[in-house]
């Protein structure tokens, strides 16, 4: 198996998309009046989370169950809005994630009005029928959406109504959640997309078809992948043409190094199932990896590295799952009920976020096969982020630098640093080439 620095070698590449964002789930609501975390609450307190950990990109669900419970009806309307509204002043980019048939517009068999999970993961009637009326799916400014179709008819109302202000429409959460299965089977209510292959491709086409009409700089995405089987056989099925970025989830325990590896691994694989299909111009994003705080010294030396990694891979982003405790695994980075006791992942968050601010990627530096090291240039200086996978303290590797380094975290210059598994990070001169 390969280890962490081989993967890195073979996986890095010049980043030339720009800064990678640093993401994180959607805002979380606190309720004033009872002083706890709630749904009915408001956003003031999780926005301020949110600017003082210095996210770039909120993940936002666009739960059409709940938007649009009955057919035209949308009493969560404002709701949205205002998380857009908001986000948009912050001059934070939206990842809006759209799911979860409502009931009245679920082709399931058996659903009830009072089970969720008994049509929300089932594909969406008149998904085969036409977009437009006049019977075809090409677009043009003269041309009706079909009312047969409910989900272009949501996607349309959806698209106008937030036309400029999202940048990124994720299509589904999870597709292939929990085992990469690819065909339609409504007996599984695990499976967050009931639906084909063929019929994932179909609701991409119709939300790139739909969206792009209205809005050509949106940018449509996969829901979070986490089986490159799954993509492959979207890809076969010529759905290729219908995104224009690859969504991916991973996670990996125990250990911030094994997540690293998890992340790497899917994110290869993605990479070349892409590349098999000629489609390596797909950009690519994370919306979903995190790390338990239950192990709170692994959690925030992860948090440092997947987004030093994030940043030298070019994804355009990466979300943090999830921002508050209680959630999976406990990962959150502060407490939902009373909105304090930040943990030290939220400070991990909070120092990543500023150092790797207009940091731009260089170059990963192949010092030693034990040793993980990327050169970043910022402000006209360079910085080094380095660490020694799976290595403990007392494991810790010596490392001589050349010209004058500091460490971040003080003043003190550093001829000679030592290498374990949390990173270091360094600030050295404004000359690139030879630091090491």
């Amino acid at each position: 198996m390969k280890g962490i620095s081989s993967i890195l070698l073979t996986s890095v590449y010049l980043c030339l998309q720009g800064a990678s964002l640093f993401g994180m789930q959607s805002i979380p609501k606190f309720d004033e009046r009872t002083g706890t975390g709630s749904w009915g609450g408001t956003r003031e307190r999780g926005m301020r989370m949110h600017e003082e950990l210095g996210v770039q990109l909120s993940r936002e669900g666009m739960i059409w169950m709940h938007y649009e419970p009955q057919k035209g009806t949308c009493p969560w309307q404002d709701d949205f809005d205002d998380a857009v509204s908001r986000l948009g002043k912050a001059e934070i980019e939206i990842e809006e994630m759209i799911t979860d048939t409502p009931f009245w517009a679920s082709s399931h068999p058996r659903k009830d009005p009072n089970n969720p999970s008994s049509f929300k993961n089932a594909p969406p009637m008149g998904l085969n029928e036409p977009i437009y009326l006049d019977g075809s799916d090409k677009f043009s400014s003269e041309k009706k959406i079909n009312p047969a179709n409910p989900w272009a008819v949501f996607l349309e109302k959806m698209a106008k109504r937030y036309r400029g202000k999202v940048k990124y429409f994720q299509v589904w959460n999870e597709p292939d959640f929990p085992s990469g299965e690819e065909r339609l089977d409504f007996s599984k209510p695990e499976r967050t997309w009931q639906g084909s292959v063929g019929q994932y491709v179909r609701l991409l086409k119709i939300a790139h078809t739909v969206i792009k009409s209205v809005d050509p700089e949106a940018l449509i995405v996969t829901g979070g992948l986490g089986y490159p089987r799954y993509l492959e056989a979207i890809l076969e099925r010529g759905g290729g043409q219908f995104f224009d970025c690859l969504d991916f989830h991973a996670y990996g325990f125990p250990g911030s190094d094994k997540g690293i590896g998890e992340f790497l691994k899917v994110h290869g694989q993605m990479k070349r199932t892409l590349h098999k299909f000629g489609q390596d111009s797909k950009r690519l994003l994370c919306s979903e990896t995190g790390y338990s705080s239950l192990e709170p010294e692994e959690q925030a030396d992860f948090i440092q590295k997947i987004y030093t990694v994030s940043a030298a891979l070019g994804l355009d982003g990466t979300c943090y799952y999830s921002n508050t405790n209680p959630c999976w695994k406990e990962m959150g980075l502060i407490d939902w009920q009373t909105m304090s006791r930040p943990n030290g992942g939220y400070r991990a968050y909070q120092k990543a976020a500023r150092i790797l601010k207009d940091a731009r990627f260089v170059k990963k530096i192949p010092l030693r096969p034990e040793i993980v090291a990327f050169l970043f240039e910022k402000k006209g200086k360079a910085l080094l982020i380095a660490w020694a996978p799976y290595r403990e303290e007392q494991q810790a590797v010596s490392l001589s630098l050349k010209g004058k380094w500091r460490c971040v975290d003080g003043n003190e210059e550093r001829k000679v640093v030592k290498l374990w598994k949390r990173p270091t990070i360094l600030e050295g001169g404004k000359k690139l080439e030879g630091v090491i």
